[in-house]
């Protein structure tokens, strides 16, 4: 008892330590700026949607607008239940997976799609639809995120790691992000185009593949210096034999 005491006083680390080695870890950083941008995005959209609906689509009636957009709220989560009991079954085995960032890349190029397509929508229906179709794999792809932060970091760090990334993206996108809609939306609505808010907001969230991209490419880096490692330790083991 004593001896586990001992080891416990001496590799036990402060809070502040912690957050240094949550932020000196590359993939937690690269995924939080991913969960922090669609995060951000999806705030956007749910603050500004209802007016998106009168000024742009030209829905007048408050309660259509009231139960269209309640509609979409309501089915967009089971839908993206629904996509997550998929993409789980194809991981077979968390997230820790080799093919999982692959399927967060797949994810969001269909969410991607979907987005860049909705601004230019002017039916409230075929808006409705779209919409409801993005936030399915939008939500999707950041149950799919927060799962990957919490595989980033090991066990005892995780709590302060997804406590990091929540903050991270309140303060510097969830926040922000209405205003910078609104701000965008305001300069370029003396021009006649009501809808490039919507606009900025989908090509902010198709840009996020670029990160996952680099995200990618740095898990694929991680995995074969663990293999080489694994291999070299091997080649020692039967060297001894």
């Amino acid at each position: 008892m004593r001896n586990s005491k001992e080891f416990e006083e001496k590799h036990h680390l402060t809070v502040f330590q912690n957050i240094t080695v949550i932020f000196t870890n590359k993939k937690f950083n690269i995924i939080n700026i991913i969960r922090s941008i669609m995060h951000g995005v999806n705030t956007a959209i749910h603050y500004w949607c209802a007016d998106y609906m009168r000024h742009v689509i030209g829905v007048n009636d408050s309660k259509i607008i009231f139960i269209s957009y309640t509609i979409v709220c309501v089915l967009g989560p089971f839908g993206a239940v629904f996509i997550n009991s998929l993409v789980t079954s194809c991981l077979k085995g968390g997230y820790d997976k080799p093919n999982a960032p692959y399927l967060l890349f797949g994810l969001h190029v269909i969410s991607s799609i979907l987005g860049l397509i909705l601004p230019f929508v002017s039916n409230l229906y075929s808006f409705c639809f779209i919409l409801m179709s993005f936030l399915i794999f939008d939500a999707s792809d950041l149950t799919f995120v927060n799962g990957l932060i919490m595989n980033s970091v090991s066990s005892d760090l995780k709590g302060n790691a997804f406590s990091i990334t929540n903050m991270f993206s309140m303060l510097i996108t969830s926040g922000p992000a209405p205003l910078i809609y609104g701000a965008v939306n305001d300069y370029f609505k003396p021009y006649g185009h009501q809808n490039y808010g919507m606009l900025f907001l989908m090509i902010c969230n198709s840009l996020v593949l670029i990160i996952m991209a680099y995200f990618i490419c740095v898990s694929n880096q991680d995995k074969n210096k663990k293999d080489k490692l694994i291999e070299d330790e091997g080649e020692e083991m039967e060297e001894k034999e």
